[in-house]
């Protein structure tokens, strides 16, 4: 159930993306259409964040677990981080360079 909760959740992050990326690549200021779709998506992502961590709460003897939830902790409220263990799940996980 997990697996499908966060499927779910990329396609909405996918749609906010979507919105964002429309805007940008006709230079134009996000349209109250856009604002609204935002909004509502954000909406469903916390929804699917308490379901998320509810069924994560399940597992958590899992190290792993801990270790993702540590992860996405961080960057939420820091921004991304670069651990020096290679195998760690938020090095696997991390976004890429910019270029430049």
């Amino acid at each position: 159930m997990i697996a499908r909760l966060l499927s779910d959740l990329r396609e909405y992050a996918g749609r906010i993306a979507s919105e964002f990326t429309r805007s940008l690549a006709n230079q134009r200021v996000l349209s109250v259409e856009s604002r609204v779709n935002i909004s509502r998506v954000h909406g469903r992502i916390d929804e699917l964040r308490f379901l998320i961590d509810h069924q994560a709460g399940l597992y958590l003897d899992d190290p792993r677990i801990q270790e993702g939830k540590a992860a996405a902790s961080q960057i939420r409220h820091q921004g991304p981080y670069l651990p020096t263990d290679p195998g760690s799940a938020a090095h696997r996980f991390r976004p890429a360079p910019r270029p430049g």
